[in-house]
């Protein structure tokens, strides 16, 4: 249930990191297809742990990983655009 709101907007604060990094000028594709391209290797495997499997422990912690790297996004995003 939470996870289409949580993921459009993890997705959305993703982005605006990357174009923070990269001058706006960047294209991640329809889906944030190309997203990788534009961030890290680690920020981009943690990402990918914020899919869980079908069991019901992966999903509540790959849940608080993605609010725990929202987080982290959101206040890197934040810092860069400032400057």
């Amino acid at each position: 249930m939470l996870e289409i709101p949580l993921r459009k907007m993890f997705l959305r604060m993703l982005f605006w990191h990357a174009a923070s990094l990269h001058g706006f000028a960047i294209n991640v594709g329809k889906a944030q297809r190309f997203l990788k391209h534009y961030i890290d290797t680690d920020l981009w495997g943690n990402i990918l742990r914020t899919y869980p499997t079908a069991e019901i422990d992966d999903v509540w912690m790959s849940l608080q990983l993605l609010m725990q790297e929202f987080n982290d996004v959101a206040i890197r995003a934040t810092w860069l655009g400032g400057q």
